[in-house]
């Protein structure tokens, strides 16, 4: 696949994951004149909760961010802007030129891609890894997500140079649990035909997961998590190549992610390389008492 093909995979796989993880959870979403808006179920200000995304490149920033604002107005919501690195250099202009703080990390989560199935991980004596089939299994990943959301383990922060941002940087809210909790409450966010997840288990207990969504021949990979008293244990390879190899066996071309900071080396482990960056700016709600 060209580079070009790589970026429109990973663009594609990534909206239509945004669509599906609020839509199937309750949310609202608005897909038209050029811009994804979706306003979750929980007020949290996140990536894929309370997030805006231009779709059309051609579409003028201004226009973009307007729509943005005034749909999460209307909400009374703060909200996320994505930012891709390849396509968004005049909406990040605009987001500057509007004093919208940059989230850490400044330079963007990397927009990794692989093109082959994995080296499937040998499951570590003790570890049960099963495919979610059923609600019990969805609250059990949910509750997965959960907590390790809210224990991120991020590497000692690298800032850039002072004169390489235009704006301030500030830290991301921790994801409340409630999200989470809210985001999979519907269990055919995870039991639908685009979805394969997985968890695994250790002494009886939902330990690790991720899951699959499948845009037509682009298999992307989300909400890799790993409960903290379960790291360091290979865990979250595990997963990730479970849910990985499911995609490339359903017939996708290529494998997408959107990695942090802690998961990047062991992506680049795996075999995934960056072909891009997505940083995330933030939509502040004024309240106009109106």
């Amino acid at each position: 696949m060209t580079r070009e093909e790589l970026l429109q995979a990973s663009d594609s796989n990534a909206v239509a994951a945004l669509r599906h993880f609020t839509g199937r959870a309750g949310g609202e979403t608005s897909d038209t004149d050029g811009v994804l808006l979706a306003a979750s179920v929980h007020p949290y200000c996140g990536t894929f909760h309370n997030a805006a995304v231009r779709t059309d490149p051609k579409l003028d920033a201004k226009l973009a961010l307007d729509q943005a604002r005034e749909f999460f107005a209307r909400r009374a919501r703060d909200f996320v802007l994505w930012i891709a690195d390849h396509a968004d250099r005049d909406l990040e202009e605009a987001a500057q030129a509007d004093d919208m703080p940059l989230r850490r990390p400044p330079h963007g989560a990397p927009g990794m891609v692989c093109t082959s199935p994995l080296e499937p991980a040998q499951v570590p004596e003790g570890v049960n890894l099963v495919p979610v089939q059923d609600a019990e299994q969805v609250k059990a990943f949910a509750a997965v997500v959960a907590e390790a959301y809210t224990a991120r383990e991020e590497p000692p922060r690298a800032e850039p140079a002072a004169d390489s941002l235009a704006v301030g940087v500030v830290d991301g809210d921790p994801q409340p649990p409630e999200a989470a909790l809210t985001m999979f409450e519907n269990p055919a966010v995870l039991l639908s035909p685009e979805t394969f997840a997985v968890l695994a288990s250790t002494d009886g207990e939902a330990a690790s997961c991720a899951v699959l969504y499948q845009s037509d021949d682009v298999a992307g990979v989300y909400w890799v998590s790993t409960r903290k008293a379960a790291r360091r244990r290979g865990l979250g390879d595990l997963v990730t190549r479970a849910v990985i190899n499911e995609g490339f066996r359903r017939g996708a071309r290529v494998a997408v992610l959107q990695s942090s900071s802690m998961g990047t080396p062991i992506y680049e482990r795996m075999g995934f390389v960056e072909v891009t960056r997505y940083r995330r700016y933030l939509g502040h709600y004024v309240w106009t008492g109106e």
